[in-house]
């Protein structure tokens, strides 16, 4: 069954600074974890990660624009970094613990 109701676009635009935090609380969550390697720059990286997010000009026809909502889904940053990192806080954090009897795991 198909979910054929309307989205505004506001509910598909997730907050920069929303997004910035449940990857920094990602990402520490796995350095806590020990699931990153010894010398791994995460504040670094959380550093780039708000860099990238909050200066994202894109080109439309011959004019240029800052984007202030969302993140650019064509930008490699936007799939390997936002959507995995966002995610996966949310499925381990909210998805797991609520749902772990019903789910099957696959190795």
């Amino acid at each position: 069954m198909l979910n054929s109701s309307p989205l505004t676009l506001h509910q598909c635009i997730i907050s920069l600074e929303h997004a910035i935090r449940v990857i920094s609380w990602r990402l520490k969550d796995l350095e806590e974890k020990d699931s990153l390697p010894a010398d791994f720059p995460i504040k670094a990286v959380i550093h780039a990660i708000k860099i990238i997010a909050r200066n994202n000009i894109f080109e439309w026809g011959d004019m240029y624009f800052l984007q202030l909502l969302g993140t650019a889904m064509g930008t490699l940053s936007a799939v390997m970094v936002w959507a995995t990192l966002y995610y996966a806080y949310y499925e381990v954090h909210k998805l797991i613990p609520l749902h772990n009897q019903h789910l099957l795991y696959f190795i």
